[in-house]
């Protein structure tokens, strides 16, 4: 059936009344990407029609995605080979400046086809240690390297291993800072483009290295976003090597994690939900190596149950959901599709705006790449601090009686939870959770919705909301006294109707009574000043900075 896409959009306007269209049904993704309530075969761009002969690229190889776990340099190498025979097909090593020759000549270790290990620089000696007849995937910031080092590098990976990919491009640090999609893809092509650079510079042709080449993204919240991200890369990458000339460009290599960003301290079981959401982007975007987060890793805990969920979230989405059944799973979506192209042209422009600017190497010495990183993490900060983007266990549904739990030293970085997990932390270090009464006016049903919805806000930090209530009239020094409190803070919820009728009068004898600090659970409107000069301190709404009123509360309940 073919959908009239005109038709479609005067009929659904007829239904709203005079609302807006755009405001209504339509979004905005922290790209700054449009998202509509529809997509058809009509409405769809596609990629071929701005990047001529790209469309194949942006699909994975069509191969099962191999699991990896992380393990520090010290871990021995039994603890690598229980995660190969539980059913990873690689391990990750992070090696740093460690020497690890003693764990890497294990025999235990040489059953794994896939070695990824991570450096702090090129380091010749270590391609002696990769299996001959296995994949390598060797990772350090290429783009720091001197182009001599890497070149070397590359020459002796070339002639001594040369399946294994001696060169890592990486936007995981700049994703864990704050990156959202478009600058990851932008940021991502404008270093391998440096790296090309230096490489060309040193004598080697761009056939021979792009195989060498692999790219590490990490997978965040958005499913469709992230799926989109994996396949714009692709045709990026495919871009970048037609314009430099090479014959017949390789596909992109996709080394995807999950993404520690969003990880929780807080409600820690929510992260398994995450993983999965993120390793299930990582499949349908086609990814070759995926490497998945222990719900308990932002705890530091890294506990056994927490590894084996990990390693048991892929293998049940390949093995039971048959998600590596299918090639290019998302491939004939109209919004994927069209995601896809958006994301590309985007990144292409990015791309584009660095290389003017001077290029990646140029951008990041002279700290501009840092200060744009700095910006994208206060905006990413903002709408998190307005719930815009809620973060489950902790800023949306806190389990307000959960104690935190213990682990060893706790993953450093951003990360979506952490301001609101530090507000919690202060109440919860003074032993006993300081106390915000809501006084809820007027009847159950006229009060239920905002007294819910203050609640919610106030047990983000830990804090105890018994409910009052109370009536116009009465007396608010008697009804704390009966609830046997002297609260300092104070949050109001009732009707607009019961604010009319009673707010100011009970703001004022709160006051009177020794309050400190009075919330109330609405917008402020016209009736804000009257409400203020009676004694109300903050409004308490959707889309309020609820960071910052919290913040202020605990300064008010003398919370350091």
């Amino acid at each position: 059936m073919t959908i009239d896409d005109r038709a479609w959009r005067a009929h659904v306007e007829s239904e709203l009344n005079g609302a807006s269209f755009d405001k209504v049904l339509c979004t905005r993704l922290p790209e700054g990407l449009r998202v509509e309530p529809l997509y058809t075969e009509a409405s769809a761009r596609r990629l071929s029609d701005a990047m001529p002969g790209q469309a194949p690229w942006v699909r994975g190889a069509g191969m099962k995605p191999r699991g990896v776990a992380r393990h520090a340099v010290g871990s021995t190498a039994a603890q690598i080979a229980a995660e190969l025979s539980g059913g990873n097909e690689g391990f990750w090593l992070e090696i740093g400046r460690s020497d690890a020759s003693v764990v890497l000549r294990n025999p235990a270790l040489q059953a794994a086809k896939l070695w990824c290990l991570e450096l702090d620089q090129p380091r010749p000696e270590i391609l002696s240690l990769l299996p001959t007849d296995g994949e390598s995937v060797i990772f350090f910031d290429a783009l720091t390297a001197s182009p001599e080092a890497l070149a070397g590098f590359v020459r002796r990976g070339l002639a001594e291993r040369p399946t294994a990919r001696t060169i890592s491009i990486s936007t995981a640090s700049a994703h864990l800072a704050g990156a959202h999609a478009i600058t990851e893809l932008g940021w991502a092509m404008a270093s391998a483009v440096e790296v090309l650079r230096g490489l060309e510079s040193q004598g080697l042709s761009l056939e021979q290295v792009a195989s060498s080449f692999s790219f590490r993204f990490a997978i965040g919240r958005d499913v469709f976003t992230e799926i989109a991200k994996l396949r714009a890369a692709r045709a990026l990458w495919w871009r970048v090597l037609d314009a430099a000339g090479v014959a017949a460009p390789p596909p992109l290599f996709a080394v995807a994690e999950t993404s520690r960003r969003t990880l929780s301290r807080r409600d820690p079981w929510v992260n398994a939900l995450r993983v999965t959401t993120q390793v299930f982007a990582a499949m349908v975007g086609g990814a070759e190596i995926i490497e998945a987060a222990s719900y308990d890793e932002a705890l530091g805990a890294h506990s056994p149950l927490g590894t084996r969920l990990a390693r048991n979230t892929r293998l049940i989405l390949e093995e039971e959901a048959h998600l590596s059944a299918v090639h290019d799973p998302a491939g004939g979506s109209y919004y994927v599709e069209t995601l896809t192209d958006e994301l590309a042209k985007a990144g292409w422009a990015e791309l584009q705006r660095i290389e003017r600017a001077g290029g990646a190497r140029h951008h990041l010495s002279t700290g501009a790449h840092e200060a744009e990183l700095a910006q994208s993490w206060a905006a990413l900060a903002a709408d998190l601090a307005k719930r815009k983007i809620p973060v489950t266990g902790v800023s949306e549904f806190p389990n307000v009686n959960e104690p935190l739990s213990s682990g060893g030293p706790a993953w450093s970085g951003h990360r979506e939870a952490e301001a609101f997990e530090a507000l919690r932390d202060r109440v919860e270090a003074r032993g006993e959770r300081a106390v915000v009464p809501i006084i809820a006016l007027g009847s159950r049903a006229a009060h239920e919705a905002r007294l819910g919805f203050a609640r919610g806000v106030l047990e983000i930090a830990g804090l105890k909301t018994p409910e009052i209530a109370w009536a116009p009239g009465g007396s608010a020094e008697a009804a704390l006294a009966a609830a046997k409190l002297s609260p300092r803070c104070v949050c109001l919820a009732g009707s607009d109707a019961d604010y009319l009728a009673g707010a100011a009068e009970l703001a004022r004898a709160l006051k009177q009574a020794g309050v400190h600090r009075v919330l109330i659970a609405r917008r402020a409107d016209a009736s804000e000043a009257e409400l203020q000069a009676a004694g109300v301190d903050e409004w308490v709404y959707i889309g309020a900075d609820l960071v910052a009123v919290l913040e202020r509360t605990l300064r008010a309940l003398e919370v350091s």
